[in-house]
């Protein structure tokens, strides 16, 4: 009772101080989120089995025809880009020139506006009742060594047809995601004796979705049970070919086949984000193997913003060199760790997909995007911008000197550049994952981002986010009103001596009531030193 009785106390000292404690508590909250940079810790692998940077990638010395066979692939359908006949032909071509079982699915969804120049020549697709239909093609690589109960996913979305929603390429793009696919699997399938599970290559048709199709895509392929019983989804699903339990899917987002920048997208359906194992392994081979700056998703110019009233207050505060002493260039770091991490909180509290690897964890498989861009020297991109949803990412999170105008623009990598260079982070991060006996276990699932190399853990930012929900709870306590509501009769005994008379008197005593006068009669008696029989004798005797 004691604890109890503490802990009320206490309660009703906080909800009596309801508006002291909310503005400590706003204090508290936003100096420690604030200061959670100072928190941060550098990224590294934590699954040592993934044996990063082990191996050299082997796709020109093993497979030197690969790129170039990929390349006459590509060319075959170029004829075919962006027409109704587009996927009829790319499933023709890949049983002729891969020699792999080819399977799709057709799925229909609403009748988005389109977001290209083309015409309505593609009509043929859309249906009577104002809804679109669009068709995903996979093939399925066996791996040689493997069981075929895990799978591997390669997902590189196309727009199949003339019109498009929310992704935006162009045709060298198209030639880029074919080339690369169709010479990543065939190096796979004639000269990788390590894969020991199997690959799937998936072309979604994103002219009716970027994360619409690939949704459609996992849906079939995860839950087919379901989907039998809509209407004519025995048809389209009656010949989908499957392999294994997915455990990883990599997007490669290739809106143009000329870049100069890559971009690493992670955050999914409400906010939910990959082991942070599948983020290392994307930046750490792109890093090594790609000529290209990396940069996170950007809503926003926050940074752009910031940066020069940093400067201007550090160099009227600070008297030696202001904002490039090395106080002033510790604060700007720090100003810019900050805002990248606002950003990565605000993306994942907007619960919205940043690409097509959004559908993947539903499934419980961990998948991020890789998406190539090519951008002047002002960060602003050139050309198509690939998924709508992260088209404004006009300022990379990269360095501060890239904000200049003044700047040379980046040369942009050619085509066979680009097709090679992204070709060896392809073969040596499905390597790395097709080494894993199991799914990422080690790995965090709750972080935040404060820059492309380091991260704060869950436990550590926790904090201050928990101050800041708190000044609503004691608010929300204080507009309540505590104690027992005064009744009625508590009310009118309180009033004047004549009611409690009256209530009294139509009220008759309880026992309790009537236990306790008597007591109060006895004591009174005591104190005058006359018993009530003794006083009753005496007054007898006197009669």
């Amino acid at each position: 009772m004691s604890q109890r009785k503490s802990l009320s106390i206490l309660l009703d000292a906080v909800i009596a101080r309801s508006s002291l404690v909310s503005a400590v508590l706003i204090v508290v909250g936003t100096l420690g989120l604030v200061a959670v940079p100072l928190l941060e810790r550098s990224i590294s692998f934590d699954e040592n089995a993934l044996l990063a940077g082990s191996a050299n990638p082997t796709i020109r010395t093993k497979s030197p025809n690969a790129y170039q066979l990929g390349k006459q692939f590509a060319s075959s359908l170029h004829s075919s880009t962006f027409t109704p006949s587009f996927t009829r032909q790319l499933q023709q071509q890949l049983k002729q020139q891969l020699g792999l079982q080819v399977s799709n699915y057709t799925f229909t969804v609403s009748n988005y506006p389109s977001s290209s120049s083309s015409s309505s020549s593609g009509s043929s697709h859309r249906a009577a009742d104002g809804q679109v239909q669009c068709t995903n093609v996979h093939t399925v690589l066996e791996s040689r060594r493997g069981d075929g109960k895990e799978a591997l996913a390669l997902v590189t979305p196309i727009n199949h047809q003339q019109f498009a929603t929310d992704y935006d390429q162009d045709a060298s793009g198209v030639q880029l995601a074919l080339s690369l696919g169709f010479a990543v699997l065939h190096h796979l399938k004639t000269a990788a004796p390590w894969l020991a599970k199997d690959v799937i290559w998936v072309l979604p048709d994103a002219s009716c979705g970027l994360v619409e199709s690939m949704q459609a895509w996992t849906d079939a392929y995860q839950h087919p049970a379901e989907l039998q019983a809509s209407e004519n989804a025995t048809n389209h699903l009656a010949h989908f070919t499957r392999a294994g339990v997915l455990q990883h899917a990599l997007v490669l987002e290739l809106p143009t086949g000329r870049f100069n920048q890559l971009q690493i997208s992670l955050e999914g359906y409400d906010g939910l984000l990959p082991k942070l194992d599948m983020y290392w392994l994307f930046r750490w081979y792109s890093w090594h193997y790609v000529a290209a700056p990396i940069e996170l998703p950007h809503l926003g110019d926050i940074q752009q913003h910031l940066g020069p009233i940093a400067d201007k207050l550090l160099d009227a505060t600070l008297p030696d060199g202001g904002s490039k002493s090395p106080i002033g260039k510790a604060i700007q770091q720090h100003i810019f760790k900050f805002s990248t991490m606002v950003q990565f909180m605000w993306r994942q509290a907007r619960g919205l997909p940043m690409g097509a690897h959004a559908p993947f964890k539903g499934l419980m498989v961990d998948a991020a995007t890789l998406r190539v861009l090519r951008k002047d020297a002002k960060g602003s991109v050139v050309g198509p911008a690939g998924f709508a949803a992260v088209s404004n990412s006009r300022r990379p999170i990269v360095n501060r000197k890239d904000f200049k105008s003044n700047s040379a623009p980046r040369r942009a990598l050619t085509f066979d550049e680009g097709l090679m260079q992204l070709g060896d982070v392809l073969e040596l991060t499905l390597r790395s994952c097709s080494v894993l006996i199991e799914r990422f276990h080690h790995s965090l699932f709750l972080y935040v981002l404060t820059g492309l190399d380091h991260y704060v853990s869950v436990e550590r930012y926790i904090v201050p986010l928990v101050a800041l929900v708190l000044v609503l709870v004691v608010q929300a306590a204080a507009i309540k009103p505590c104690g027992p509501v005064p009744t009625p009769s508590s009310t009118v005994s309180g009033s004047d001596p004549d009611s409690r008379a009256k209530t009294s008197k139509s009220a008759p005593p309880t026992p309790s009531q009537q236990q306790h006068q008597q007591q109060q009669q006895q004591q009174q008696q005591e104190v005058d030193g006359q018993p009530g029989v003794l006083s009753a004798n005496h007054r007898s005797g006197e009669d």
